[in-house]
């Protein structure tokens, strides 16, 4: 099993907020698809880097809902139930506001 530090290094795209800034405004279907694949195997199998970037992570994941099409769709349900299922929130506050845009998108 590799090392923490191991992984964090191979991860180290993860980390950077340029990384983050960008993702969120790609527009090819296939490499949204691709980033929340990626996404829910991190946090499924690294479930100690995930909850380092638990901020994004569900900035990410839990406010996408409104994704129509189906290749991407199906990407965003499973990296938002992995982030469900193995992120720890900090705060009651996180919550509150992930829970309040999921019904404005929901709308």
């Amino acid at each position: 099993m590799p090392s923490f530090m191991y992984i964090k290094t191979r991860f180290h795209f993860i980390y950077s907020s340029l990384f983050w800034c960008h993702i969120c405004n790609v527009s090819l279907l296939q490499i949204k698809s691709a980033f929340y694949s990626l996404l829910s195997g991190v946090i499924h199998s690294m479930p100690e880097l995930a909850n380092q970037k638990s901020d994004k992570i569900c900035a990410v994941t839990l406010t996408k809902f409104a994704e129509s099409d189906p290749l991407v769709c199906v990407s965003v349900w499973e990296s938002a139930l992995c982030t469900v299922s193995y992120i720890k929130v900090k705060d009651n506050a996180t919550i509150v506001y992930f829970c309040a845009t999921l019904c404005k998108t929901t709308e």
